[in-house]
């Protein structure tokens, strides 16, 4: 367990804002797959991707103070789904279908994996997986590494090779540790000190319209230069 970290806590208050439409920031992408191996080789690889990257095993909750907090997950499941296309049904027809079902399901932030996965087959033969996160688990470059690492790791364990392990990242327990170190906060602040400084010289007109108490209709709203904001 640890603290969130910044990037962590921005996207729960997105997802919170989002409600109840939860599922509103629920990212996704597929790939063809290499005709051969079996589901269960395509299953296995996911859980491999899930267990070197402890992101997609993190749950979320708030702390006593009320602070959010992260939870990793030694061991857990993730829902998986098998689709066979009939006559006259695509892969890319069954992809749709299920990227349709995971724009309106919401994932529990609490509860991790907050990772899905499916896959698609033709007769017996995988032709297509994909899988969708809760965006506070992965970004789009997070995704994209993670679909290019999925036909490699499939190819290795259906030819029986062993695959170089993944480059060494900080994982998000590292980077709340490290947001409170010394050095962290050091460019936190710089950071914080940058934006105040540009958001105090942007033109007003770039700020929603308040509704004034006083008078009723909506004012232009300027940039608070006396409040801040946690980053």
């Amino acid at each position: 367990m640890a603290p969130a970290t910044c990037a962590q806590r921005h996207m729960w208050n997105l997802i919170q804002r989002q409600l109840p439409d939860a599922a509103f920031y629920n990212e996704g992408l597929w790939t063809d797959l290499p005709a051969r191996g079996t589901p269960q080789d395509v299953l296995d690889t996911f859980a491999e991707l899930v267990g070197h990257y402890e992101s997609l095993r993190t749950a979320f909750a708030r702390a006593p103070d009320g602070s959010l907090t992260q939870h990793v997950l030694r061991t857990g499941h993730f829902e998986a789904e098998i689709h066979t296309t009939g006559p006259g049904e695509s892969p890319q027809d069954a992809l749709r279908a299920w990227q349709c079902r995971m724009r309106h399901t919401a994932f529990d932030l609490a509860t991790a994996p907050l990772f899905r996965a499916m896959v698609v087959l033709t007769g017996n033969t995988p032709a297509l997986a994909a899988f969708c996160v809760s965006h506070i688990a992965a970004d789009l470059m997070s995704m994209r590494h993670l679909i290019g690492e999925l036909p490699r790791l499939l190819d290795a364990r259906t030819t029986g090779r062993h695959p170089a392990p993944p480059p060494a990242a900080r994982q998000p327990v590292e980077q709340a540790h490290y947001e409170r170190s010394r050095k962290g906060r050091a460019l936190l602040a710089r950071s914080h000190d940058y934006w105040r400084r540009q958001l105090a010289s942007a033109p007003p007109s770039l700020f929603p319209a308040r509704r004034s108490r006083a008078t009723g209709p909506p004012t232009p709203a300027a940039p608070d230069r006396n409040t801040t904001a946690p980053p």
